[in-house]
C-alpha cells in the first residue's frame, strides 16, 4: 500500500490532494503550454480568478458573448453563486445564449 501523500489524484494539472496533504492546491501545467499561448494565458487567468474567489475576492469582469471558455465558466460561477451584478455588460433584462 502506498503512503498517503502518494495518492494517484496528484498527479493532474489541478492537484486537489494537496490541499488534504498539505492545505493548498496546486495548479500545474495546461496542456496548451507550447502551442497555444493565448489557451495558456487564458489558463493562467482562471486559475488566478480561482485563487481570488477563494480569498473571499469577487473581482468585476466584462461580459463578452463570445467569451472563451474559461470566461464562459467564470460568467456561470457568478450565476450560480449570485453574483450577477459583478459581470459589468450583462443585461438581466435580455437572455444571455452563452451564460445559462
Amino acid at each position: 500500500m502506498r503512503a498517503e501523500r502518494y495518492d494517484m489524484t496528484r498527479y493532474h494539472g489541478l492537484n486537489l490532494h494537496s490541499y488534504w496533504y498539505r492545505s493548498t492546491i496546486e495548479f500545474r501545467y495546461h496542456s496548451a503550454v507550447l502551442h497555444k499561448m493565448d489557451e495558456a494565458m487564458q489558463w493562467i487567468i482562471f486559475t488566478q480568478f480561482l485563487v481570488e474567489l477563494s480569498n473571499g475576492t469577487i473581482p468585476v469582469v466584462d461580459y463578452y458573448p463570445k467569451a472563451n471558455k474559461w470566461m464562459q465558466t467564470i460568467y456561470k460561477i457568478y450565476l450560480a453563486f449570485g453574483h450577477k451584478d459583478r459581470i459589468n455588460g450583462l443585461r438581466p433584462d435580455k437572455p444571455q445564449s452563452t451564460v445559462s
